[in-house]
């Protein structure tokens, strides 16, 4: 009996903790998404005021660095001379033969400028311009959402290190602090999807450039990419 009991005895003492090795209790705290965070009323910056983007001047970069030279202009020019000279033809009498054929030639312009080949050509560059209008819109409107979705993610974040305060006072649940974190992580998302269509527009327009223009017109775009256009 008495070995039993020291046996028991001796068996408690060894299992038995004291209360320095008991570990402490601590409360589940949820990480925040940007834990370099410190302080939620101080991770707002001011909203700064940038000059709205110049799209007629994109538009212009982008048709000057194109390889072959624009016909829109040069096909206007001919036609309104040739034009000018049909209207005063009618009062031009006593012209040499070699006047004659340097008359016929300006006159004949418009009808080589009106052929088949050229009116492709024209057709080729109006497209051309159509889908360079609508890449610098891409451009123009990614630059917005992505300076939108900036300033969602800093207000956001600023609220969801409220709410881990706030839950660490017990004041409210947990669930506050993962409603906050959601949107930031939404937030963070259209930041990554408008960056990716700045970057696919702005290699768009920079694609088609003559090899010796490519370079300044891409820097260029990224200056205004940089800048945070609105």
């Amino acid at each position: 009996m008495k070995v039993l009991l020291f046996f028991v005895a001796f068996s408690c003492a060894s299992f038995s903790l004291s209360a320095e090795e008991i570990p402490e209790k601590t409360a589940f705290k949820l990480p925040t998404y940007k834990e370099n965070l410190k302080d939620f009323s101080h991770t707002i910056p001011p909203i700064k005021k940038t000059p709205p983007i110049n799209t007629e001047a994109i538009f212009k970069a982008v048709i000057r660095c194109c390889p072959s030279p624009s016909r829109f202009d040069i096909s206007m020019k001919l036609q309104a001379g040739a034009t000018l000279f049909d209207k005063n033809n009618s009062s031009i009498d006593g012209l040499s033969n070699r006047g004659n054929y340097y008359v016929g030639i300006v006159a004949e312009m418009p009808l080589l400028d009106n052929s088949a080949t050229l009116e492709r050509e024209r057709q080729r560059e109006y497209d051309r311009r159509k889908e360079v209008s609508a890449q610098v819109a891409k451009f123009v409107s990614a630059l917005s959402k992505r300076n939108q979705a900036e300033r969602e993610m800093g207000l956001y974040t600023a609220l969801e290190k409220r709410a881990t305060v706030r839950v660490q006072m017990g004041v409210v649940s947990v669930q506050e602090q993962i409603q906050y974190l959601e949107k930031v992580i939404a937030s963070q998302q259209k930041i990554t999807s408008s960056v990716a269509e700045i970057t696919e527009a702005r290699l768009a327009l920079a694609g088609g450039c003559d090899d010796r223009k490519r370079k300044p017109l891409a820097n260029f775009l990224r200056h205004i990419e940089q800048s945070g256009g609105d």
